[in-house]
């Protein structure tokens, strides 16, 4: 199969690495035209890629050469570039997001914005618990499919599969992308706990938490409670929540130890999405009226220079409740 990857980023590069590991060919596009010439002719995709962008791997800026000559359309962009590059994506092939966020402006998840141009029966996200490194280095990795297509879904699953990289499938395309967005969140959340000192305990009450807000959330929006508790859930939440590579913990982290959201963000080559869908979220929230205090205080101090001890103070002084409510 040929793929056509839009984004030659870390996790763009790194997928095209896995799939052609097993036979596909795999095409990269490079927004900026001189550093697809630069990667093309030294195959230094640095600082995205830390070792040699093999020559069988095509990168070009020429999108529409990409995306003709694939039999899958690849999206691994961030979420805030999807939607001004909606209108020139080809709608005759089926297209599968990597991307994990939600539109700022508009509110609406990637595969709503690919829907202006793309019938929903072509659209599919993969999600879940997938550090690009770790799956570099052939660890073993595990994510879901989604799809309102299942014959679409199934053959992505045969195809696209590894002996280490496990893919799983399910319907529920809403639950997926809005668990692959909050996650963000609540890794912001634990950097910022790592970055106050704080230890396990407050971690710990963090993710368990945060879980029943993204549960929350992803149902009050027509997702399936069940892909909360799943690997684009809970999975994806623990790995982001803890890895070094992660960046959206990281981003949390150096918050937590005092440094200005802004300042960070600025200094980052690659992007923390959780930045950008956090007041997504919360706007969201306050639309089909659920309760969501820890998103809302990672975006107090993200977007409004709340001091991270604030917010944990009128978190833990909220009115005591039974753990079910």
């Amino acid at each position: 199969m040929r793929l056509g990857i839009l984004g030659a980023g870390n996790w763009g590069s790194v997928f095209a690495l896995m799939e052609s590991g097993i036979g596909h060919e795999a095409s990269l596009w490079e927004y900026d035209e001189e550093r697809a010439v630069r990667v093309a002719r030294t195959r230094d995709n640095r600082p995205f890629l830390n070792e040699r962008l093999p020559d069988f791997i095509r990168i070009t800026s020429d999108i529409d050469r990409v995306m003709a000559e694939a039999d899958l359309i690849v999206l691994a962009l961030p979420s805030q570039s999807v939607r001004s590059l909606v209108a020139r994506i080809r709608s005759d092939r089926p297209i599968l997001s990597l991307t994990k966020g939600i539109d700022l402006d508009t509110k609406q998840r990637i595969s709503q914005l690919l829907e202006a141009r793309i019938p929903k029966e072509r659209i599919a996200v993969l999600s879940g618990p997938s550090i690009a490194n770790e799956v570099l280095n052939h660890h073993p990795t595990s994510v879901v499919l989604a799809s309102e297509n299942q014959n679409l879904a199934r053959w992505l699953q045969e195809e696209l599969a590894t002996p280490y990289f496990r893919i799983y499938t399910t319907s529920d395309l809403t639950g997926v992308e809005l668990c692959g967005a909050y996650k963000n969140t609540i890794a912001i959340a634990c950097g910022l706990s790592d970055g106050l000192g704080f230890g396990t305990n407050a971690k710990a009450a963090l993710i368990s938490r945060g879980l029943v807000e993204m549960r929350r959330f992803v149902t009050s929006w027509g997702g399936d409670p069940r892909t909360v508790f799943g690997l684009a859930g809970l999975g994806d939440v623990i790995t982001t929540s803890f890895s070094p590579h992660s960046r959206n913990r990281w981003l949390g982290e150096e918050i937590g130890r005092g440094r200005d959201p802004k300042d960070v963000i600025e200094k980052m080559v690659m992007v923390a999405e959780g930045y950008y869908s956090t007041p997504a979220i919360v706007e969201m929230g306050r639309t089909t009226g659920v309760e969501l205090p820890i998103a809302q205080g990672v975006n107090a101090i993200l977007h409004h220079g709340v001091n991270p001890k604030d917010v944990v103070e009128e978190i833990m002084s909220r009115p005591l409740k039974r753990e079910e409510e």
